[in-house]
Protein backbone atom coordinates (compact mmCIF):
# COMPACT_ATOMS: atom_id res chain seq x y z
CA UNK A 1 0.00 0.00 0.00
CA UNK A 2 1.74 3.68 -0.88
CA UNK A 3 1.58 5.92 1.73
CA UNK A 4 0.49 9.39 0.86
CA UNK A 5 2.77 12.44 1.83
CA UNK A 6 1.86 14.57 4.83
CA UNK A 7 -0.24 17.25 2.27
CA UNK A 8 -2.25 14.64 0.59
CA UNK A 9 -3.81 12.55 3.97
CA UNK A 10 -7.09 13.61 4.81
CA UNK A 11 -8.02 13.28 8.35
CA UNK A 12 -10.49 14.63 10.29
CA UNK A 13 -10.38 16.85 12.99
CA UNK A 14 -12.68 19.53 15.52
CA UNK A 15 -13.21 22.70 17.05
CA UNK A 16 -16.17 23.27 19.48
CA UNK A 17 -17.94 26.49 20.40
CA UNK A 18 -19.54 26.69 23.58
CA UNK A 19 -22.23 29.83 24.09
CA UNK A 20 -23.93 29.73 27.57
CA UNK A 21 -26.61 32.00 28.10
CA UNK A 22 -28.80 33.21 31.38
CA UNK A 23 -25.91 32.12 34.10
CA UNK A 24 -25.90 33.31 37.60
CA UNK A 25 -24.14 37.07 37.47
CA UNK A 26 -21.53 35.43 39.76
CA UNK A 27 -20.35 32.35 37.62
CA UNK A 28 -17.02 33.46 35.99
CA UNK A 29 -13.93 31.20 34.00
CA UNK A 30 -11.14 33.56 35.25
CA UNK A 31 -8.42 30.96 33.29
CA UNK A 32 -8.58 28.10 31.11
CA UNK A 33 -6.47 25.07 32.22
CA UNK A 34 -6.08 23.75 28.27
CA UNK A 35 -5.45 25.63 24.98
CA UNK A 36 -9.23 26.67 25.32
CA UNK A 37 -9.74 30.31 24.57
CA UNK A 38 -12.16 31.66 27.36
CA UNK A 39 -13.94 34.98 26.91
CA UNK A 40 -16.44 36.05 29.89
CA UNK A 41 -18.88 38.53 29.76
CA UNK A 42 -20.52 38.95 33.44
CA UNK A 43 -22.42 41.33 33.21
CA UNK A 44 -24.99 39.57 30.10
CA UNK A 45 -24.57 36.03 32.20
CA UNK A 46 -22.89 34.63 28.44
CA UNK A 47 -19.71 32.53 28.29
CA UNK A 48 -17.91 31.24 25.64
CA UNK A 49 -15.47 28.63 25.22
CA UNK A 50 -13.74 27.91 21.75
CA UNK A 51 -11.50 25.31 21.14
CA UNK A 52 -9.97 22.14 19.54
CA UNK A 53 -11.82 18.31 20.53
CA UNK A 54 -11.09 14.85 20.05
CA UNK A 55 -11.88 12.39 17.49
CA UNK A 56 -11.87 8.98 18.75
CA UNK A 57 -11.28 6.06 17.52
CA UNK A 58 -14.49 4.37 17.08
CA UNK A 59 -15.48 7.31 15.61
CA UNK A 60 -13.24 6.91 12.90
CA UNK A 61 -14.03 3.81 12.29
CA UNK A 62 -18.03 3.98 11.97
CA UNK A 63 -16.89 7.27 9.56
CA UNK A 64 -14.97 4.92 7.07
CA UNK A 65 -18.57 2.47 7.78
CA UNK A 66 -20.73 5.16 6.27
CA UNK A 67 -18.14 6.07 3.21
CA UNK A 68 -18.39 2.18 2.39
CA UNK A 69 -22.16 1.51 3.11
CA UNK A 70 -21.30 -0.73 5.63
CA UNK A 71 -23.50 1.59 8.18
CA UNK A 72 -26.51 3.69 7.54
CA UNK A 73 -26.67 5.17 11.10
CA UNK A 74 -25.10 9.01 10.71
CA UNK A 75 -23.37 10.95 13.39
CA UNK A 76 -26.78 13.23 14.19
CA UNK A 77 -27.07 13.13 18.14
CA UNK A 78 -25.53 15.36 20.64
CA UNK A 79 -24.91 14.17 24.59
CA UNK A 80 -23.72 16.19 27.52
CA UNK A 81 -22.45 14.80 30.59
CA UNK A 82 -21.26 16.35 34.28
CA UNK A 83 -18.21 14.14 34.73
CA UNK A 84 -15.32 15.66 32.69
CA UNK A 85 -13.04 17.14 35.16
CA UNK A 86 -10.97 16.76 38.17
CA UNK A 87 -12.85 16.14 41.36
CA UNK A 88 -10.68 18.63 42.99
CA UNK A 89 -11.61 21.56 40.61
CA UNK A 90 -14.37 21.68 38.71
CA UNK A 91 -12.78 24.36 35.83
CA UNK A 92 -9.93 21.64 35.13
CA UNK A 93 -11.04 19.11 32.68
CA UNK A 94 -9.85 15.84 32.39
CA UNK A 95 -8.58 15.40 28.68
CA UNK A 96 -10.16 13.16 26.60
CA UNK A 97 -8.42 10.30 24.35
CA UNK A 98 -9.00 8.49 21.04
CA UNK A 99 -9.59 5.54 23.07
CA UNK A 100 -12.85 7.18 24.87
CA UNK A 101 -16.19 5.43 23.28
CA UNK A 102 -18.86 7.65 25.66
CA UNK A 103 -19.04 10.12 27.91
CA UNK A 104 -17.59 9.83 31.80
CA UNK A 105 -20.97 10.06 32.96
CA UNK A 106 -23.74 11.02 30.03
CA UNK A 107 -26.77 12.89 31.06
CA UNK A 108 -28.81 12.94 28.18
CA UNK A 109 -28.45 12.77 24.20
CA UNK A 110 -30.42 14.93 21.87
CA UNK A 111 -31.08 15.01 17.98
CA UNK A 112 -29.27 17.42 16.93
CA UNK A 113 -30.96 21.09 15.13
CA UNK A 114 -28.72 21.87 12.58
CA UNK A 115 -26.10 20.15 10.15
CA UNK A 116 -24.71 21.45 7.18
CA UNK A 117 -21.72 20.66 5.13
CA UNK A 118 -19.81 23.55 3.64
CA UNK A 119 -16.11 25.03 2.99
CA UNK A 120 -13.85 27.06 3.97
CA UNK A 121 -10.46 28.47 4.36
CA UNK A 122 -7.05 28.74 1.86
CA UNK A 123 -6.79 26.20 1.24
CA UNK A 124 -10.14 24.66 1.40
CA UNK A 125 -11.07 22.67 3.84
CA UNK A 126 -14.54 20.54 4.09
CA UNK A 127 -16.37 20.42 7.30
CA UNK A 128 -19.49 19.74 8.34
CA UNK A 129 -21.13 21.58 11.46
CA UNK A 130 -23.59 20.34 13.90
CA UNK A 131 -25.29 23.03 15.96
CA UNK A 132 -27.53 22.43 19.30
CA UNK A 133 -29.55 24.12 21.95
CA UNK A 134 -29.52 22.39 25.25
CA UNK A 135 -32.19 24.53 27.65
CA UNK A 136 -32.55 23.59 31.10
CA UNK A 137 -36.09 24.18 31.65
CA UNK A 138 -36.62 21.59 29.48
CA UNK A 139 -35.19 19.12 32.60
CA UNK A 140 -37.67 20.33 34.86
CA UNK A 141 -39.82 17.47 36.21
CA UNK A 142 -39.80 14.98 33.41
CA UNK A 143 -37.67 13.95 32.34
CA UNK A 144 -34.96 14.70 34.89
CA UNK A 145 -31.73 14.26 34.86
CA UNK A 146 -29.05 11.81 37.02
CA UNK A 147 -26.70 14.34 37.91
CA UNK A 148 -23.18 12.14 39.17
CA UNK A 149 -23.08 14.95 41.94
CA UNK A 150 -27.02 16.33 42.47
CA UNK A 151 -25.34 18.90 44.60
CA UNK A 152 -23.75 20.35 41.69
CA UNK A 153 -25.75 20.20 38.67
CA UNK A 154 -23.15 21.24 36.20
CA UNK A 155 -22.16 20.31 32.90
CA UNK A 156 -18.59 19.57 31.52
CA UNK A 157 -18.28 17.65 28.46
CA UNK A 158 -20.04 16.72 25.76
CA UNK A 159 -20.33 14.44 22.60
CA UNK A 160 -21.30 13.79 18.85
CA UNK A 161 -23.22 10.12 18.45
CA UNK A 162 -25.18 8.36 16.09
CA UNK A 163 -28.56 6.74 17.18
CA UNK A 164 -27.27 3.65 18.24
CA UNK A 165 -24.30 5.32 20.62
CA UNK A 166 -21.26 5.24 18.44
CA UNK A 167 -19.69 8.32 19.29
CA UNK A 168 -17.30 10.51 16.57
CA UNK A 169 -16.30 13.35 18.95
CA UNK A 170 -15.55 14.56 22.49
CA UNK A 171 -15.13 17.51 24.65
CA UNK A 172 -14.58 18.30 28.42
CA UNK A 173 -14.56 21.95 29.29
CA UNK A 174 -14.66 23.73 32.52
CA UNK A 175 -17.77 23.55 34.74
CA UNK A 176 -21.24 25.76 33.44
CA UNK A 177 -24.03 25.23 36.00
CA UNK A 178 -27.01 23.42 34.28
CA UNK A 179 -30.14 24.29 37.16
CA UNK A 180 -33.46 23.00 35.78
CA UNK A 181 -34.58 25.67 37.72
CA UNK A 182 -33.07 28.48 35.59
CA UNK A 183 -32.81 29.78 32.28
CA UNK A 184 -29.47 29.04 31.28
CA UNK A 185 -28.98 27.98 27.61
CA UNK A 186 -25.92 26.32 26.06
CA UNK A 187 -25.54 26.25 22.26
CA UNK A 188 -22.99 23.91 20.89
CA UNK A 189 -21.14 24.73 17.30
CA UNK A 190 -19.42 21.99 16.90
CA UNK A 191 -17.34 21.80 13.71
CA UNK A 192 -15.68 18.60 11.85
CA UNK A 193 -13.01 19.23 9.13
CA UNK A 194 -11.64 17.10 6.66
CA UNK A 195 -8.45 18.39 5.38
Amino acid sequence: MTRLSGSEQAFLRGRLRIDAFGLPEDFHIEKSHDSDLVIVKRKEGHVVIDGHNIIVNTGRERVLELVGGLSTKPFNRMGIGDDGVSALDILVPIAPTIHDTDLNHRLTTEAVSSITVGQEGTPSQWYIRYIHTFTALDYLGTPTLNWKDPAKMVINEAGIFTSDNVMLARKTFASIPFDPTTNVAIQFTWDIFMN
